[in-house]
């Protein structure tokens, strides 16, 4: 999948962009919240992930700017709070943003709702599944969205542990 990842804070904009590439999406940088609006414009992301700096205020803007506009209304936005103050969250699910996570966080927890936002643009219909949300390997295949896996058609129960190695392994086929 294809995520856009806003924010002033580089060092921290390579670290998500960092996470998000290890699980294959492919990731465009925007070094100000000012150049989001033109960009979604020009190549619309399937996530947008927002890491404002200070009180948030230029975020909330911006989010409600999205969500006002027709064609990016279904635009599924992740904010990263740099204070940890559960007001600012309040302020940006108010504004329209699907989802919040506090500074400092668990990379894992991160990918879990990077996931869970992408799952739902699927299961809604807005949005088809790719290859990259997807592995195939022989008669196993991995949704990487979802969490399941089948072999031969037939559903396989695997840990969270099991399953992320699976797909490390499937993703290289050729080095293992």
């Amino acid at each position: 999948m294809f995520i856009t990842v806003a924010g002033r804070d580089r060092k921290f904009c390579a670290q998500l962009e960092s996470l998000l590439q290890g699980q294959n999406h492919k990731v465009a940088t925007l070094p100000s919240l000012g150049e989001v609006r033109g960009s979604l414009q020009a190549l619309p992301p399937h996530l947008l992930v927002v890491a404002p700096e200070g009180d948030g205020g230029e975020a909330c803007g911006l989010i409600k700017s999205i969500r006002d506009d027709q064609g990016l209304r279904k635009l599924p936005i992740l904010c990263v709070n740099p204070q940890g103050r559960s007001s600012d969250g309040v302020g940006y699910l108010d504004s329209g943003a699907d989802d919040f996570i506090n500074r400092p966080f668990n990379g894992q927890i991160f990918l879990a709702r990077v996931r869970t936002l992408l799952r739902r643009r699927i299961w809604s219909g807005d949005l088809e599944e790719d290859e990259v949300t997807s592995l195939r390997c022989g008669s196993l295949l991995m949704n990487l969205v979802s969490r399941q896996v089948l072999l031969g058609g037939i559903p396989v129960v695997l840990t969270r542990l099991e399953f992320d190695l699976l797909a490390y392994l499937a993703r290289r086929p050729d080095q293992v």
